[in-house]
C-alpha cells in the first residue's frame, strides 16, 4: 500500500532499510544527507545537479549539500549480498 517494491536479490527480498528511496535498489555508495537519511550517492548527487535542495523524503529545505559515507550501511549491505550469494551456490 503505497509503498515502493523492495529488491528481489537472487529470490530473495532485501530489508527495506537496505534500499535506496530514490533508486529502490540495494545502496552501493550510501551517503547521508542534511536531513539525516541516506541515499545512494549518485542518485542524491542527480537531485542536487537538478537544482534540488529540498530533501526527497521530507520536502523540506536542506541547510546544506555535503554527503557523508554511511560506511555502516554499505557494510550491512555487503552482508546481505554476501549471504545472498553463498546460498546461491548451495
Amino acid at each position: 500500500r503505497g509503498r515502493p517494491p523492495r529488491a528481489d536479490v537472487g529470490g530473495r527480498l532485501a530489508p527495506d532499510g537496505l534500499i535506496c528511496p530514490l533508486s529502490l535498489e540495494i545502496y552501493e555508495d550510501p551517503v547521508m544527507a542534511a536531513d539525516g537519511f541516506s541515499y545512494e550517492r549518485r542518485e542524491i548527487e542527480n537531485w542536487f545537479a537538478r537544482g534540488k535542495r529540498t530533501s526527497p523524503k521530507t520536502n523540506e529545505e536542506l541547510p546544506h549539500t555535503f554527503l557523508m559515507p554511511n560506511r555502516d550501511l554499505k557494510s550491512t549491505c555487503q552482508d546481505f549480498l554476501d549471504e545472498v550469494r553463498k546460498f546461491a551456490e548451495m
